[in-house]
């Protein structure tokens, strides 16, 4: 029981930094097209970065086949623009390793989910400045955006309670 609670929990958790992506494009929006080159950038580094590290536990785990089926599909989701969903799996496959393992991919989602809002958020934003830099709220719908970016979004925690009773045959 506790396995799921913390399994739930840090699924949640990691999930929240989609909306406090669009949390802080509400805040800075005058940094949103300067920055957009290198929060798509940082978002390739950051599969990258999972992509090792799913290799490194792999090898370190002799389960050098789940790493390389778990790579295609996350690659393959990249080049389709529907990857976030796929690090559900990634998340369920880290739970499955290590704790610290587990940890450290819920943080490197959590920074993916935090990159996707924020760039997400910028269809909503853009062109919404007054002269003083300043978001007129009156122009932008804020719920219409959060919604958007749920809904985009909302099969990263499908996918991740789906798989969870499959922590008790596993484990």
């Amino acid at each position: 029981m506790i396995e799921y609670m913390k399994y739930i929990i840090v699924l949640l958790l990691s999930f929240l930094g989609v909306f406090l992506g669009g949390v802080l494009a509400l805040i800075a929006p005058e940094e949103l097209k300067a920055g957009e080159k290198y929060w798509r950038f940082s978002k390739y580094v950051l599969v990258l970065v999972m992509i090792i590290a799913i290799f490194y536990y792999s090898i370190k785990y002799s389960n050098i086949l789940t790493a390389i089926l778990i790579s295609a599909a996350l690659i393959l989701l990249k080049l389709s623009n529907r990857e976030y969903p796929a690090l559900a799996f990634i998340l369920f496959f880290s739970s499955i390793v290590d704790i610290y393992f587990f940890f450290a991919i819920a943080s490197l989602i959590f920074i993916y989910g935090f990159l996707i809002g924020t760039l997400q958020s910028i269809p909503f934003l853009a062109g919404k400045l007054n002269k003083y830099l300043k978001i007129s709220l009156k122009k932008i719908e804020m719920k219409k955006m959060f919604l958007a970016i749920l809904e985009s979004n909302v099969l990263y925690l499908i996918f991740g309670l789906i798989i969870l009773p499959l922590l008790a045959y596993v484990k």
